[in-house]
């Protein structure tokens, strides 16, 4: 990808950041994560863990909600850390796993910390890095959440992705039904508008909807400069409407610029699913159960009442 001045200086802005993980690749991140959350516990750790998870929570089960915990993969990280080795290292497979890892992430968080409706996110995330075990146990989680949503939007959204997934067209019909229209906010209406497209094979409606959402993308991202620089979600809709509808992309021009990737758009379609390029990694059990194959967190659900109070 040719850098402009403007991107060498948001890049040089975000690498020098205290916060920023660009420099580092994602099986870096991953092994300090290891070391971290095997310090010694300080006295906030120890609060939280005599008041808010069960007496009898295991080692494993309080090193899992550690790594939870302050995590450089959680979305805002772990977005704007894929985007500036994407750019900076003209990698779009590191931008790959970090959306992976990141949609891995928020499905752990999501069984001790809720906010189920949030999920659409984590799903179109892992679309846009062809995790398809990903994307199948979001949607599960989703399933099986009995959770009042606390926004009733993102609950239709995960709705309609759960109905597409699952190949379930009166299930799509009902929740398409109850989307929200209008233009505000800009950015949630025009995934509304996407996924009414889908349902109704509808291409112009489609590039319509997916050019609104990546105009009023970077507003929504609260004007940050590095995360308003590509956005994910976009191609992650794009990438399930590739493999579900894929009639509705004629219209769109999948060779504009930014906020959209096209030479990312490209390398993906080189890769069937993303867990075929994850390099050997020396997991210890607990991250290799919750993190790869992303199971064995039933005991955060039933955790998250003493959790949230």
């Amino acid at each position: 990808m040719k850098l402009t001045a403007r991107l060498n200086r948001i890049l040089n802005e975000h690498l020098e950041g205290d916060l920023s993980g660009g420099w580092r690749s994602v099986w870096k991140v991953l092994a300090e994560e290891i070391d971290r959350v095997n310090c010694p516990d300080d006295d906030i750790l120890q609060t939280i863990r005599s008041k808010r998870l069960p007496d009898d929570c295991t080692e494993d089960q309080w090193l899992i909600t550690k790594f939870i915990l302050h995590s450089p993969l959680d979305p805002l990280n772990a977005i704007s850390d894929g985007i500036c080795r994407r750019m900076w290292k003209d990698s779009p497979c590191e931008l790959a796993l970090r959306l992976s890892f990141s949609s891995r992430h928020h499905w752990m968080a999501s069984h001790l910390e809720g906010h189920f409706d949030e999920l659409w996110r984590p799903i179109l995330m892992a679309f846009a890095a062809h995790d398809t075990q990903g994307v199948f146990k979001l949607v599960s989680l989703w399933r099986g959440s009995a959770e009042k949503p606390n926004n009733c939007a993102y609950a239709n959204i995960c709705n309609c992705l759960q109905a597409i997934v699952l190949d379930n067209d009166d299930q799509l019909r009902d929740s398409i039904g109850k989307l929200i229209k209008g233009s505000r906010p800009g950015y949630i209406s025009s995934v509304c508008q996407i996924l009414r497209a889908i349902q109704s094979r509808d291409p112009d409606e489609f590039a319509a909807g997916l050019n609104r959402m990546l105009r009023s993308y970077r507003s929504y991202m609260f004007g940050d400069d590095i995360m308003g620089l590509l956005d994910p979600h976009a191609i992650g809709i794009f990438e399930l409407a590739r493999q579900y509808a894929p009639g509705v992309l004629s219209r769109f021009d999948v060779d504009r610029k930014l906020p959209w990737d096209a030479e990312y758009v490209r390398w993906l379609h080189s890769v069937d699913d993303i867990r075929d390029i994850y390099e050997p990694f020396d997991a210890p059990d607990w991250m290799q159960t919750t993190l790869f194959d992303m199971a064995g967190t039933e005991w955060a659900l039933n955790a998250r009442d003493k959790w949230r109070r």
